[in-house]
């Protein structure tokens, strides 16, 4: 009976020592996995950004210069940006 119920206690052990590596495993693992996915959520905010900036400058550029050519073709004066 002694015997049993030293084998008992010894599978209740292993089982309770096995669920524990596991979840730290799992954690760990879970961890490792993360960080790289939120570097990467990190980079697609920063090129989204970088991206919206540029077309905002690009915009700018474009009107700028086309209403530049506009004025010298036309000789039309377009008051968009300057304070004239």
């Amino acid at each position: 009976a002694t015997d049993t119920i030293k084998d008992i206690a010894k599978a209740a052990a292993k089982q309770l020592v096995l669920d524990i590596i596991a979840k730290v495993f799992y954690r760990i693992t879970v961890l490792i996995l993360l960080v790289p996915l939120e570097l990467i959520k990190d980079l697609i905010l920063i090129f989204n950004w970088i991206a919206e900036a540029t077309e905002i400058i690009t915009t700018l550029v474009l009107i700028t210069f086309y209403i530049k050519e506009i004025e010298k073709s036309s000789k039309a004066e377009f008051k968009v940006f300057s304070k004239k």
